[in-house]
């Protein structure tokens, strides 16, 4: 990949920087990025295996990844939605559609103010799905039981206030 340099089984992004020395001199601040960094810090700012995370160059080359993201460093992910659709409009938003592996995935993506990069963010619709249900039925259920109870106590009410006009009509 033309993205990196490979040292043994480990890759590292070139990064230079121009600046300028005390002088006004020009400068160049070289360094060597570890993807892996990133990855991990991904990983554990997620807390989930199901969800992933990319960080990507701006014409959709795929940087570094988490491990749930299984595609190797360079990958072309120009044909997402991220990058045939959504970059031309805004500079971040969220969509549900084909994540970055091919899966349904409810997706979040942003560009750096900065640099070329895309950073985007997935988890698996149905998984996301799941976690909803386990949220809101205990919810509903528990939105069904008040609502029986107001049911009753209004039949209550009623039948009270029916019996109550039914002996004054008597008297």
């Amino acid at each position: 990949s033309d993205l990196g340099v490979k040292v043994g089984d480990r890759w590292f992004i070139p990064v230079i920087q121009h600046i300028s020395g005390r002088g006004g001199e020009p400068r160049l601040i070289v360094a060597a990025v570890n993807p892996d960094f990133f990855a991990n810090y991904y990983q554990v700012a997620l807390d989930d295996d199901s969800s992933g995370a990319a960080l990507m160059s701006y014409d959709g080359r795929l940087l570094v990844s988490t491990s749930s993201i299984a595609l190797p460093v360079g990958s072309d992910l120009k044909a997402n939605p991220i990058f045939q659709e959504y970059l031309q409009k805004r500079d971040s938003g969220t969509f549900v559609g084909q994540g970055l592996d091919g899966v349904e995935s409810i997706m979040a993506y942003r560009v750096s103010r900065t640099l070329p990069l895309v950073l985007a963010v997935q988890s698996p619709r149905s998984r996301a799905m799941l976690e909803w249900i386990s949220v809101s039925r205990p919810i509903g259920i528990m939105g069904f039981v008040a609502s029986a109870f107001i049911i009753l106590l209004t039949w209550g009410a009623w039948r009270s206030l029916r019996s109550h006009e039914d002996v004054q009509a008597q008297l």
